[in-house]
């Protein structure tokens, strides 16, 4: 808590064994529930039907809240409707806390939180709160490439209420995200705080997929329905020229955060944040 504001943290999954994302994001939430200031992390989870529940469980956290949603995400779907029925209901259980004032920040699964981004949550939080003509501020991320490389931050629209730090009061209510996370209905209007972080969470999306799992992302996602499909090579290089396009910087094993160091040990040949199946191309 900081002042008399509940910080909460939030996110959602579906079948993370499947999906591949179960080491990542386990010891993701876990680098969240370790977080001195933060009071709750929400977990809403689509009806999973493989061991997620149980995955997440493990982390044996008092702070660990998992929500149903009423919508399941299936293992080979990924649409926009799906995805809004689960954020707005991070929404509604933040909502329905009984304190009035909180601070919920919203991020995905695979962002593990460094000690200096843990920190630096905690200031601007504090900052947040003091000042009171400000109701939210996006919070950036960057991606880890593989062992040894990540992005730079990744720039953050101001509407992109899903990976974003907000304040709940008595002066606004929060209501529902709109279609393709384009937006958020409020009570009243809402402004952001102005702020560059020094320290982000970083995002290990993928990285601990097989070739497997990178197809079946490809399948099911939303973006490559009536379409001609890309390989699992094409996916990857594309993927990959985006970060570059964005800038890619050398990163020593030691700066990996504690929580990923127990992924990052476990990963070989065989998977992708090793060097990509052989894509890495610096």
């Amino acid at each position: 808590m900081i002042y008399d504001y509940e910080i909460v943290i939030a996110s959602i999954v579906s079948n993370l064994e499947l999906t591949g994302y179960a080491p990542v994001s386990s010891n993701a939430i876990s680098s969240w529930c370790k977080v001195e200031c933060v009071d709750k992390v929400l977990i809403v989870d689509g009806q999973s039907i493989d061991n997620t529940i149980s995955i997440l469980k493990e982390a044996n956290n008092q702070k660990l809240e998992i929500i149903p949603n009423s919508v399941r995400w299936n293992f080979d779907e990924w649409t926009w409707e799906v995805l809004q029925s689960m954020e707005n209901r991070i929404i509604e259980a933040t909502n329905k806390i009984k304190n009035p004032r909180k601070i919920l920040v919203i991020v995905s699964s695979d962002n593990v939180f460094t000690d200096q981004s843990s920190q630096e949550l905690k200031e601007v939080c504090t900052k947040l709160i003091e000042k009171e003509e400000y109701d939210f501020i996006n919070y950036p991320f960057k991606k880890a490439i593989t062992i040894n490389y990540v992005s730079n931050d990744y720039p953050i629209l101001s509407n992109w209420h899903v990976c974003s730090i907000n304040k709940f009061n008595e002066k606004i209510e929060w209501k529902e995200i709109a279609l393709k996370e384009s937006s958020i209905k409020t009570s009243k209007s809402i402004k952001q705080l102005p702020h560059k972080f020094k320290y982000v969470p970083i995002s290990y999306d993928m990285f601990c997929f097989t070739k497997k799992n990178i197809k079946d992302k490809i399948d099911r996602h939303v973006d490559f329905r009536g379409k001609t499909k890309p390989s699992i090579d094409h996916y990857i290089i594309s993927w990959f020229s985006k970060l570059k396009k964005l800038g890619i910087h050398k990163m020593e094993h030691i700066d990996h955060p504690e929580e990923a160091k127990k992924f990052i040990r476990l990963i070989d040949e065989n998977f992708f944040g090793y060097n990509l199946f052989g894509h890495l191309d610096i």
